[in-house]
């Protein structure tokens, strides 16, 4: 068992992988839906960049810190 666990070429081309399709699967939508959190999208039509508008709605409504 030491064998394997010592070779770092082999340990480094199995959990390359893994880490990458992690990154995909997690990293990948989190950014997606941080860049979408700056845009006005109905999910029909283009969207359209309205910067901080969303955030700033969202600290202004009530409901908001009582669902938090």
């Amino acid at each position: 068992m030491n064998k394997y666990l010592s070779n770092k070429k082999a340990i480094l081309l199995f959990v390359t992988p893994a880490c990458l399709f992690f990154t995909m699967i997690v990293f990948y939508p989190i950014l997606c839906i941080i860049g979408k959190s700056f845009t006005n999208w109905d999910g029909l039509r283009q969207s359209d960049f309205i910067g901080l508008t969303n955030y700033i709605n969202l600290f202004h409504d009530p409901i908001f810190y009582t669902a938090l």
